[in-house]
């Protein structure tokens, strides 16, 4: 955090007895941006996000790489968001593993914040259904939709009530 010395004194001069009481300082606590970690699973779709916050924030922008390892690692930033980044590459490779997962569940134990956002490639598209992201973590279930019921007969009936139909 940032600490300022603000010196006030009064916008005119006036004929005052008691000019101790005509100016004042004060110690003012301005805080540092927020530092906010932000992994995105496909770059080209981090545009608009990355506009909106990097006026009021601190940015860090990873790749589909870019989960920290460990809680501590994770506590370097205020905020942590990982969006549309599936559990596992193409190659089958994890991009976010249970060590992260429960890292992440510390991390937000301590006070971080943390935003996971949806996209074709994360939640259970991406293979979050059933770990542990998706049990002690997140606040939502991640099971993928099946298919839907769609019937197969449409019924409309239609009744008529008019004087012309005795």
């Amino acid at each position: 955090t940032r600490r300022m010395a603000v010196h006030c004194t009064p916008a005119t001069q006036t004929t005052d007895h008691f000019s101790t009481n005509n100016h004042y300082d004060l110690v003012v606590h301005v805080p540092e941006k927020p530092r906010i970690l932000y992994v995105e699973g496909k770059a080209r779709e981090s545009r608009d996000l990355l506009a909106a916050l990097r006026e009021d924030f601190d940015l860090t922008i990873k790749g589909s790489n870019g989960v920290p390892r460990t809680a501590s690692a994770m506590a370097e930033y205020d905020a942590f968001i990982v969006s549309d980044l599936p559990q596992r590459d193409a190659r089958n490779r994890e991009r976010f593993s249970h060590a992260q997962m429960k890292a992440v569940r510390q991390y937000i134990t301590d006070g971080g914040v943390f935003i996971m956002a949806g996209g074709e490639s994360s939640f259970g598209p991406g293979g979050y259904t059933g770990t542990y992201l998706e049990h002690k973590v997140l606040p939502v279930r991640l099971d993928v939709e099946q298919k839907r019921d769609t019937p197969s007969v449409a019924l409309l009936l239609l009744i008529d009530k008019s004087g012309s139909m005795s």
